[in-house]
């Protein structure tokens, strides 16, 4: 599957999914504030996060950010899949 066989089909995907990225973000962030937080805490070094007693606030921030990365690549790669095995089909 990578490189992918038709990495326009691809990025033509990825961008035209933008609206959906917007739909996740507002689906898991309360408002741009909330997603410059969770960015924030993500930055910060572990060792430091475990230093200054971590809070589960910090944690499910973090969380966040990976349901949405984990979202917005499984649209596309099921979209990406569809779509080829669709073109192989005819």
């Amino acid at each position: 599957m990578f490189p992918p066989e038709h990495p326009v089909l691809l990025a033509v995907i990825v961008i035209v999914n933008w609206p959906i990225y917007v739909g996740f973000l507002r689906l898991l962030f309360d408002d741009s504030d909330d997603v410059v937080r969770s960015l924030g805490y993500l930055a910060l070094p572990e060792l430091l996060a475990i230093l200054f007693n971590r809070s589960v606030e910090e944690s499910w921030a973090e969380l966040r950010l990976l349901l949405l990365l984990v979202m917005c690549v499984s649209v596309v790669l099921a979209q990406y899949c569809l779509a080829t095995w669709l073109m192989k089909m005819v």
